[in-house]
C-alpha cells in the first residue's frame, strides 16, 4: 500500500464516519456488514493517482455473521431492498464498502427480493469465473478467466505475483520509489503506472507487463498531469474495458474541469470533454465510452450528510456533439444519483454502478440508468458501496 493510498483511505474513513446513517428501510431482507474502500480522494492542489478500476486500498476487514432472518435485530448491520426497476433481476451482485460495517459479499436478487451473503474471506476479491472470493487486494482480477495477481509493496520494492492454474509465480519486481504498481488488466497484459518525478511539467509513463514472459514494454507518449488551464487538482486511473487511462482536471473554484483520455494502444492523449463544475470518471459502457458525473460542487470532498442540494449530471460521452444525459438533479431528491464510485463494472452492454449512500444503479442502452436496489447500514457513516464483479 503506497503512502498516497494510505492517506486517501484515512481521508475516506473520516468522511464516512462523519455522518450518521439513515434509518433502516421498512422492507428489510437480510443482513450483515461490509468492508472495503471506495473512491480514492484527491486532495486539492496536488496530483493523486486514482486507480479507478482497481481498488488500491485494502481495508482491514471485519467479517460479520450473516443473519438469515428477515426480522430486524439489534445485531443486524446491513440491509438491502429491491426497488421497482430491479424486481425482474435474478442474479448475485458482488459488492464491497468502506463503511464502519466493514464487509463484502453478494447481494442475491431473486423474485423481487434481496438477501446478502457475506464473503468467506476477511479481505479479498471476487473471481467471477470461479464464483468465489479469494484473499488479495480487491479488483486486481482478470474477470475473463481465473487468473489474478497480487501485489506486495514495502519501502523499497513492488512485487507482482500472478496466480493461475500453475500456481503462484512472481512476474515483476521494481523499485517502489519509481513504480506506483499495477492498475489492472489490459487484455492479457498488466498495466503499470510509472510517474516521472524529474520532468517539468509533471508526466507519467505507462508500461504493459506480459506475465507469461515478465517483459514490460513502454507505451508511446506520456500522461500529462498538469493541464494548461491552471487546474488545481487531478486524478488518474484505469477502467477495464476502456482501453485507456483517464485523467480528470479541475479548478478549485469550479470554473473549469476537463477529461483526458490516454489510449493504451497508440499512446495518444485526447481531451474529450470540458465543462464547468467538477468531473469524476465513474465507468465506461460496452463500447468503451466514458461515463462521467459532473457536480456543481466537488461532491466527493463534501460530508455525505451535507450533499443535499448539490446538482449532479451523469453523462455518457459517445463522441456525439452533445453528451447523453443518463441522470441529473439535486442530490437528496428521489431518483438522483449520489456520489458514484469509480469502482463500477461493465458486463457486455450492462454497467453496474454504486453510490456512497448505498444506491445500486444499472445502465443498459435500452433502459438507460435505473436505480435497482438500496443498501443501508445501521452503523455510523455512509455505506460507501462499490461494485466488485458482474451480477451473475
Amino acid at each position: 500500500m503506497t503512502p498516497v493510498t494510505t492517506d486517501l483511505e484515512d481521508e475516506l474513513r473520516q468522511l464516512y464516519a462523519a455522518v450518521t446513517a439513515p434509518p433502516l428501510p421498512l422492507r428489510v431482507v437480510s443482513v450483515t456488514s461490509m468492508p472495503q474502500l471506495q473512491r480514492h480522494a484527491r486532495p486539492r492542489r496536488r496530483q493523486t493517482l486514482l486507480a479507478l478500476a482497481i481498488a488500491t486500498t485494502a481495508a482491514v476487514a471485519l467479517v460479520a455473521t450473516l443473519l438469515a432472518t428477515r426480522q430486524l435485530t439489534t445485531t443486524q448491520l446491513l440491509s438491502v431492498r429491491v426497488l421497482p426497476a430491479g424486481a425482474d433481476l435474478s442474479c448475485s451482485l458482488p459488492i464491497v464498502a468502506l463503511s464502519a460495517d466493514q464487509t463484502r459479499g453478494l447481494i442475491v436478487l431473486r423474485n423481487g427480493q434481496a438477501s446478502f451473503q457475506a464473503a468467506n474471506v476477511p479481505q479479498g476479491a471476487y473471481i467471477a469465473a470461479l464464483h468465489q472470493w479469494v484473499d488479495g487486494t480487491p479488483r486486481r482480477l482478470n474477470d475473463a478467466d481465473t487468473t489474478y495477481y497480487s501485489v506486495n509493496e514495502n519501502r523499497s520494492t513492488v512485487t507482482v505475483t500472478v496466480h493461475d492454474e500453475h500456481g503462484a509465480h512472481v512476474v515483476f519486481t521494481a523499485d517502489s520509489k519509481t513504480q506506483d504498481g499495477p492498475m489492472g488488466w489490459f487484455g492479457k497484459d498488466i498495466v503499470l503506472f510509472e510517474p516521472d518525478h524529474h520532468s517539468q511539467p509533471a508526466v507519467a509513463h505507462v508500461l504493459l507487463l506480459d506475465p507469461s514472459t515478465g517483459n514490460a514494454r513502454l507505451v508511446p507518449g506520456s500522461i500529462n498531469a498538469e493541464p494548461s488551464f491552471g487546474a488545481n487538482g487531478s486524478s488518474t486511473g484505469y477502467i477495464p474495458g476502456s482501453g485507456a487511462i483517464w485523467t480528470t482536471f479541475s479548478r478549485d473554484d469550479g470554473t473549469r474541469s476537463a477529461l483526458q483520455r490516454y489510449d493504451l494502444t497508440t499512446g495518444v492523449s485526447t481531451e474529450l470533454y470540458s465543462t464547468t463544475g467538477f468531473i469524476e470518471m465513474v465507468g465506461v459502457d460496452g463500447g468503451g465510452h466514458p461515463i462521467i458525473q459532473v457536480g456543481s460542487r466537488d461532491i466527493f470532498h463534501v460530508n455525505p450528510a451535507k450533499r443535499s442540494g448539490i446538482t449532479t449530471r451523469t453523462l455518457l460521452l459517445t463522441g456525439a456533439p452533445q453528451p447523453t444525459v443518463l441522470n441529473e438533479g439535486s442530490v437528496g431528491d428521489s431518483g438522483v444519483a449520489d456520489n458514484l464510485s469509480p469502482l463500477s463494472l461493465t458486463d457486455g452492454d450492462t454497467v453496474w454502478m454504486a453510490a456512497d449512500n448505498g444506491q445500486i444503479w444499472r445502465y443498459t442502452p435500452d433502459h438507460g440508468m435505473q436505480l435497482v436496489a438500496k443498501v443501508t447500514t445501521s452503523t455510523e457513516g455512509a455505506p460507501g458501496v462499490a461494485i466488485e464483479g458482474p451480477c451473475r
